[in-house]
């Protein structure tokens, strides 16, 4: 069970990771939006 909690804990992690690149992208794309017009 203890290894379960881990595992959880590690797809926490990598969620928030995912989270924090799409907004970069998105904000980087909106950048780009910006500059084109």
């Amino acid at each position: 069970m203890h290894h379960f909690a881990f595992g959880r804990s590690e797809i926490n992690y990598a969620t928030s990771w995912t989270v924090v690149i799409v907004q970069r992208q998105e904000l980087h794309n909106f950048q780009l939006q910006s500059l084109r017009y």
